[in-house]
């Protein structure tokens, strides 16, 4: 998972993901423009997640380089499907 395309594309995704959230705190009404954005970035994240799984394997949890990342993102994106399904 250390492809550089792969990390830009994220790392682009989380600068745009972080944008859209500060934007539409600041200014609520642009929510029905910034939610498709929100949507796209968390199914960005979601095949992230499950790629991750699927490629490392057990070692997804206990990689030395990156399993704290690794922890973090799967904390947040099941944090943010959490609250989707519980109204």
């Amino acid at each position: 998972m250390h492809n550089n395309v792969f990390n830009v594309c994220i790392n682009l995704t989380i600068v745009i993901a972080s944008l859209a959230v500060g934007l539409e705190t600041d200014n609520p009404e642009w929510g029905t423009w910034l939610g498709p954005i929100n949507q796209l970035c968390l199914f960005i994240f979601t095949i992230e997640l499950i790629s991750k799984l699927v490629g490392l394997r057990e070692f997804f949890w206990s990689d030395p380089e990156s399993s704290s990342w690794n922890k973090f993102d799967f904390v947040i994106v099941g944090y943010v499907f959490f609250l989707r399904f519980i109204p």
